[in-house]
């Protein structure tokens, strides 16, 4: 018997369809895209700006922890232009003052830039964590936990260096007698190029600790070290480099008349000019009123006046 039941099949809604939108083209050119000198023009202006900062700031502080308590004044003043340049001077001088202590101790500079060498060379192999990214690799896990540790070693030796014996003593008062000026002048050049070596590794290690593969309390406990250590070194070169830079910095001469000598002006306090006066083998740092008439005789340097020997004419006051 014949199938006479009607098949249905699908309806119009059952099969797919494909919609079609035709746009005009739009081209997109670079003028159409913001501009990015804004953002280019403020990341120049912030880090200028603090570059500035930072070297005033370390000038200033400098000269008020290193040089005022070395000439014996603690309240020695010093304008606000001087910690600009005394910033610049220390910074500049820093790969000269390095060179000196290399040619005194070549130990001491073999030291200091393995000590800055290690962990620029751990910066180009070490990858940070990154959350949902690989794994590292348990030798990677291993150097990075070595060199946490190292960087807890290193940044507590760093701290203990700013306070030894040996480095105070360097920086002492200047001394009153020549005979005793050149051991205090390559003892504070010796101890500013040890320190920019110590401040120069303190802040390469403290990057590198950021960066290695170590569990957070480790990394935690690393970061708070060698951050102690960056700010304690860094504040311990700007005192050595202080004084190692101005007492090389030429200084105006001058004459009181009347028989009186002169001196080498260091600088003022508030109602005083100081001068450093020398007789012979003994050195005096005198208070004279900034009011008193002073004759420019010439220009010299604090430790070319203390170096001199005696017959050298740079005698400011009569025996």
């Amino acid at each position: 018997m014949p199938d006479l039941s009607r098949q249905v099949g699908p309806g119009p809604s059952a099969k797919p369809k494909l919609l079609i939108v035709r746009q005009p083209v739009r081209s997109v050119r670079p003028s159409d895209l913001p501009s990015p000198a804004p953002f280019r023009l403020a990341v120049v202006t912030v880090c200028v700006g603090g570059g500035i900062g930072a070297a005033w700031l370390l000038g200033h502080l400098g000269f008020r922890i290193g040089f005022a308590p070395a000439v014996g004044i603690p309240d020695l003043l010093a304008g606000p232009a001087e910690g600009l340049s005394g910033g610049v001077r220390q910074l500049l001088g820093s790969a000269a003052l390095v060179f000196r202590a290399g040619l005194v101790q070549p130990m001491l500079l073999l030291a200091g830039f393995l000590a800055i060498a290690a962990p620029a060379a751990g910066l180009a192999a070490t990858r940070p964590l990154r959350p949902g990214g690989p794994r590292p690799s348990a030798a990677a896990v291993a150097l990075s936990t070595i060199a946490a540790v190292a960087a807890i070693a290193i940044g507590a030796l760093l701290i203990v260096w700013t306070a030894v014996p040996v480095r105070l003593d360097a920086l002492a008062t200047m001394p009153t007698r020549s005979t005793d000026a050149a051991d205090w002048i390559a003892g504070v050049r010796m101890t500013a190029g040890a320190d920019t070596l110590a401040s120069t590794a303190a802040v390469v290690w403290t990057v590198l600790v950021f960066r290695l593969a170590v569990p957070r309390w480790l990394r935690t406990l690393a970061a708070t070290t060698m951050v102690a250590a960056s700010i304690v070194t860094v504040l311990a070169w700007a005192a050595s480099s202080a004084i190692a830079v101005e007492i090389a910095r030429p200084r105006p001469l001058v004459d009181l008349g009347a028989g009186r000598g002169g001196g080498l002006v260091l600088g003022y306090t508030p109602g005083h000019a100081v001068l450093l006066r020398r007789s012979g083998d003994r050195l005096v740092v005198d208070l004279r009123p900034d009011d008193e008439t002073m004759r420019v005789t010439g220009r010299a340097s604090a430790a070319a006046l203390l170096e001199a020997p005696s017959d050298s004419g740079l005698e400011t006051v009569a025996p």
